[in-house]
């Protein structure tokens, strides 16, 4: 899987979670869960929140407007500060929330 750009994870979270995505930190976004489409996602999401870690979702925007899901285009990816990344693996893991791409 490839990741998407700094600057692409930057524009979707920073103003979401207050961050300077520009300086490597325990705040910077990690990908903990890659669905295979954005309802799969969001589930993932909610499930994370619940448990009062943050979370945010990045996607190709193309593919979501259009309802694609196939050929990756429908792949949304779950972030949460890299420093819940751990406690988040683990929810995930103890959950029963099918494993996905890390």
């Amino acid at each position: 899987m490839t990741s998407a750009p700094r600057e692409v994870v930057s524009a979707a979270i920073e103003p979401q979670w207050g961050m300077n995505m520009a300086r490597e930190d325990a705040s910077a976004p990690v990908i903990v869960y890659t669905a295979p489409n954005p309802a799969a996602a969001e589930i993932v999401r909610a499930k994370l929140e619940y448990y009062g870690l943050r979370a945010a979702l990045q996607y190709e925007s193309a593919g979501r407007m259009l309802g694609l899901i196939i050929d990756g285009w429908g792949e949304t990816r779950v972030l949460v500060p890299a420093e819940q990344a751990e406690e988040a693996r683990r929810i995930l893991a103890e959950s029963d929330v099918e494993a996905g791409e890390p």
